[in-house]
């Protein structure tokens, strides 16, 4: 039997619409998708909603999720489909991860960066010296 997290992954590597794997991937990254998209044509506005979608697509995979609305007044922009149980809580582990490790490859290219400006400092103090002796 697979696991809902390796459902979840299968279904990101199908073949579907473009917005269906945006969604998707937004669930494995964030284990949150907001599934209304909007577009402006000339002077007019449209608004879609795509929880409805989502949400018989992970339901046929037999993915625990949850359908909600965060916006202030329940708006439409607010809809959003989030995972569920042990789902979410890998996702998230994995988030925390990945934000980990971004924050040790930052540290890593500011040392370098300082290590690199100090350098740099020496050698314009040795050509000011060099100048200054010259004149």
């Amino acid at each position: 039997m697979k696991t809902q997290i390796e459902k979840l992954r299968e279904l990101s590597d199908k073949k579907k619409s473009v917005v269906m794997n945006q969604y998707v991937d937004d669930l494995l990254r964030n284990g949150k998708a907001y599934t209304v998209r909007s577009r402006h044509s000339g002077g007019y506005y449209y608004k879609k909603s795509y929880t409805e979608e989502l949400d018989k697509l992970l339901t046929e995979h037999g993915i625990s999720h949850e359908i909600g609305n965060d916006a202030p007044r329940g708006g439409m922009n607010g809809e959003f489909v989030s995972l569920k149980g042990t789902v979410l809580k890998y996702v998230l582990k994995c988030k925390r991860e990945r934000e980990e490790l971004w924050e040790a490859e930052q540290e890593r290219k500011d040392k370098q960066r300082a290590l690199a400006y100090e350098r740099y400092k020496q050698e314009c103090e040795k050509t000011y010296k060099f100048c200054v002796e010259i004149i």
